[in-house]
């Protein structure tokens, strides 16, 4: 999993780096091998009236397709948060934070806090003449949570909350999932040819599959990897607003991030860039 990952985050910037002109585009294909996947790029395929990139995935032992994609990508750029109603003297008492750890020592901060979400698909599909449309991605959703106080440590066995030994010159939680949203969008402006306003909303289904808290201190770098508690899964309710090629984003949990007394609801707002 973790290979087919990287190689589609490769062939992701690669389709970014290769945008499609207007005008006819020269087809090119390439071909990268990983274990008993075969994925096959094909550089200016027109489908739909659009030239755009073509990903086909074969496997070896049947050697027969097994998808293809339009590989339309879009990356997000933003700022990660939540809101912090946890009840600390009851999550003390039960072990999941430290004694004396409040609020103030898991604020964040905003400025160093983001999110940054990969789309390796981003497409849509008109359902009444390009005025209602479904919008479908799958990628991964990076979010950072950097805190303002300088001795805030995560954990783990067990999982809990403490203020570390020193000031930490940094301390985040990074918390990064499988994504897939899926939205309903309106073309509010149907009949514009370019710039359209738009508006759409859905829900997003993730599933975290790397969790880690790092600290710097003296140019010394500290990655502990574990859960820490949170949930395996998330699904948040997720909107877009657009004019042309300017969107912005956000989304906003339906449940804590956390398994234990921490009632955190994570958050997200940003821009997004969309091929």
């Amino acid at each position: 999993m973790t290979r087919l990952i990287c190689l589609t985050t490769f062939l992701f910037f690669a389709a970014a780096a290769n945008a499609q002109q207007k005008d006819t585009v020269e087809k090119r294909t390439d071909t990268i091998s990983a274990k008993r996947w075969v994925i096959v790029v094909e550089k200016g395929v027109k489908k739909r009236n659009e030239n755009r990139d073509s990903l086909t995935i074969i496997t070896h032992k049947k050697g027969k397709v097994r998808k293809e994609y339009s590989l339309i990508g879009g990356i997000d750029l933003g700022w990660s948060n939540y809101t912090d109603n946890s009840n600390y003297a009851q999550a003390s008492l039960l072990g999941d934070v430290a004694q004396g750890i409040q609020s103030d020592d898991l604020n964040l901060n905003l400025r160093k806090s983001m999110n940054v979400n990969l789309w390796f698909v981003m497409d849509e599909v008109s359902l009444i003449k390009k005025a209602v449309m479904l919008q479908y991605g799958f990628g991964l959703e990076l979010n950072n949570y950097s805190f303002e106080s300088r001795n805030t440590y995560f954990s783990k066995n067990p999982t809990y909350v403490s203020k570390g030994t020193e000031d930490y010159k940094k301390a985040k939680l990074a918390a990064d999932y499988l994504s897939v949203p899926l939205m309903l969008k309106f073309n509010l402006t149907p009949s514009r040819k370019t710039n359209p306003f738009t508006i759409a909303g859905g829900i997003s289904g993730g599933f975290l599959y790397s969790a880690r808290f790092k600290t710097k201190n003296n140019g010394d770098v500290t990655k502990l990897r574990n859960d820490f508690d949170l949930n395996r899964f998330k699904v948040s309710y997720v909107g877009e607003l657009g004019l042309g090629p300017i969107k912005l984003y956000g989304s906003y949990a339906t449940r804590d991030m956390f398994r234990n007394e921490l009632n955190m609801t994570p958050y997200t707002i940003g821009f997004r860039f969309v091929d």
